[in-house]
C-alpha cells in the first residue's frame, strides 16, 4: 500500500492531551521518521513503542512510560532511560 507520510522526519505530538491507543500500523507508515515526541499527554496515551525502539533511524523517542511501554525513550514520565520533562 501507499505510505501515509513517506518523507516525515519529525513528529512532535507532546503536550497535546492526546488519548487512546498508539497504532502500530501508523508508525509503520512513516519510514523516514527520526524523531517522535509523545510525552506530557497526561498519561492518556497507551500502548507500546517497543517495535519503534528497534528502528535504527530513530534518534529521539519520548513518551509517558507510566502508560506507554517504551524501553528506549529518552524523555518522559517514569521512562527507564530518560528524564522527566
Amino acid at each position: 500500500g501507499d505510505l501515509l507520510f513517506p518523507s516525515l522526519r519529525t513528529w512532535n505530538m507532546n503536550d497535546n492531551l492526546l488519548s487512546g491507543m498508539i497504532p502500530d500500523t501508523l508508525l509503520s507508515q512513516l519510514p523516514s521518521l527520526l524523531v517522535l515526541t509523545l510525552h506530557n499527554n497526561n498519561n492518556q496515551l497507551i500502548g507500546s513503542l517497543q517495535d519503534t525502539c528497534q528502528r535504527p533511524a530513530i534518534t529521539l523517542l519520548t513518551a509517558d512510560c507510566q502508560s506507554v511501554v517504551c524501553p528506549c525513550c529518552t524523555e518522559g514520565l517514569d521512562c527507564p532511560s530518560g528524564l522527566a520533562v
